[in-house]
């Protein structure tokens, strides 16, 4: 008689390079992210909150830095 296997899935390779890379190029991440999700719906792999989180993350972090990037615009246009 075999013991029973605690059988995990895999993670996605594309779901954690997707996670690190939106804390550098935030929307390149998000982008990683939606490529890693359709990826993960079709293996089966594991993942998904990783790749769901930078989805998130990436347009939260690139919204921010439209408007950082808009006030510092209008900061310096002001000075001008």
């Amino acid at each position: 008689m075999t013991a029973p296997q605690d059988v995990t899935p895999r993670v996605n390779t594309l779901a954690v390079v997707a996670f690190v890379l939106v804390f550098f190029v935030a929307f390149v991440g998000s982008i990683v992210g939606f490529l890693a999700l359709r990826d993960i719906d079709r293996t089966g792999e594991g993942g998904r909150a990783l790749a769901l989180w930078a989805i998130v993350l990436g347009f939260v972090f690139t919204a921010f830095n439209i408007v950082v990037g808009a006030l510092v615009l209008v900061s310096i246009l002001r000075q001008g």
